[in-house]
């Protein structure tokens, strides 16, 4: 895959995770100082997303990589909203780390990983009002337009990287048809959602979906008086149980000692065995992470909801010996006697042995060579 179409893929998509993770810290913050510039002071970590990008392309030592990742954190501390800064580029952090040594942290986005913030967004720009967050709502309405648009260019994006990867392979196929028609498909949605766009910012869609809530409210109430509480049967409560004499109390100052000795070992088994899980599980996820960062990464390719994997192949050790590649003295001979030749364009890549030894009759004397040469270069 070119260099560009991977960028503009890869970027794409760290936008689409950057607006998903806008969401809940700037409504808060929205929520919490009562003012829209604290959430838009949010987009001024973006070229962080540019510096991370090129972290996981550039860097291949897995410590420097970790080490220039987290040291941006402490941009937060310098900051207004040191809790809400620093913990919002902690977890920007925590995805390019988990993008570079995780091959299966690619996004792929379903219908549902899309209607759940959208859905999520319609919620809170209907209970803004309720929640003395009216401001909110410009917030709310380009985060839903943004995540939308940078989930249809990124799906975009996806697709037609792996079309032109698959019909790279084919001579037959023409690229640029494949980049016309998904372009024209591409602009045909973005008109359409203009349209959807336009009609829901100035047709009263929330005072309709308010009128609804009433009128389902009214319903809901005028069922609940229906019900009658008096023929109702009232539950018998259970009679407290007679205490028996024969139960011996034993407090924790009269237990015996072996029952204390029993209780505190287990205490400390049970810690112990906690504490060690702890210590299994941080070295799994740091060996987890080594794996991935130093790991030969193939080429996956997802093609009508199939995806094949492409992975790199060790080149065998072969001993090379005057530019070819081989262990067969045979070969090395005849490499040598009709190389000059070919340097010196006498002879040409596509003549058979049987050709060559026509056409070098007069100087080199091929006769017993060539059967030979055929015989440990393709076989019986």
């Amino acid at each position: 895959m070119p260099h560009m179409r991977e960028f503009f893929e890869s970027f794409t998509e760290d936008l689409f995770q950057f607006n998903i993770l806008l969401i809940p810290f700037g409504f808060l913050m929205g929520v919490q100082s009562g003012r829209l510039l604290e959430p838009i002071s949010l987009m001024l970590f973006l070229p962080l997303l540019l510096y991370f990008y090129f972290l996981r392309k550039r860097i291949k030592r897995l410590s420097v990589f970790l080490l220039a990742t987290w040291l941006t954190c402490l941009i937060g501390i310098f900051t207004p909203h040191k809790i809400f800064y620093t913990a919002f580029i902690a977890l920007l952090c925590a995805q390019s780390v988990r993008k570079r040594t995780n091959a299966e942290a690619k996004l792929n986005i379903s219908f549902e990983l899309l209607c759940f913030p959208l859905v999520f967004l319609a919620v809170l720009y209907t209970a803004s009002g309720y929640l003395n967050a009216a401001h909110m709502r410009p917030f709310i309405y380009g985060q839903a337009t943004a995540i939308f648009m940078l989930a249809l260019l990124y799906t975009h994006l996806k697709g037609i990287n792996a079309e032109l990867e698959l019909a790279s392979a084919s001579s037959l196929q023409s690229t640029r048809v494949i980049t016309g028609f998904a372009n024209k498909f591409l602009a045909f949605y973005a008109v359409g959602f203009f349209i959807v766009l336009v009609l829901f910012r100035y047709m009263p869609f929330g005072s309709l979906f308010l009128l609804f809530g009433r009128m389902i409210r009214a319903g809901l109430r005028f069922l609940f008086s229906l019900i009658s509480d008096d023929g109702m049967d009232k539950m018998p409560l259970p009679e407290p149980a007679a205490s028996d004499n024969a139960l011996m109390d034993i407090t924790p100052d009269e237990a015996p000692l072996w029952l204390r000795f029993i209780e505190r070992a287990m205490i400390y088994v049970v810690n112990i065995l906690f504490l060690l899980a702890i210590i299994a599980f941080v070295v799994m996820f740091f060996l987890h992470m080594y794996r991935g960062f130093y790991s030969r990464r193939g080429k996956k390719l997802h093609y009508r909801d199939q995806t094949s994997e492409v992975k790199t192949l060790k080149r065998p050790k072969r001993r090379r010996m005057h530019g070819i590649g081989t262990d067969n003295a045979v070969r090395r001979k005849y490499y040598r006697r009709v190389n000059k030749y070919f340097k010196r364009k006498q002879l040409m890549a596509s003549d058979t042995p049987e050709e060559i030894k026509y056409k070098l009759r007069d100087r080199e004397r091929l006769d017993e060579l060539t059967p030979l040469y055929e015989k440990a270069r393709y076989g019986e």
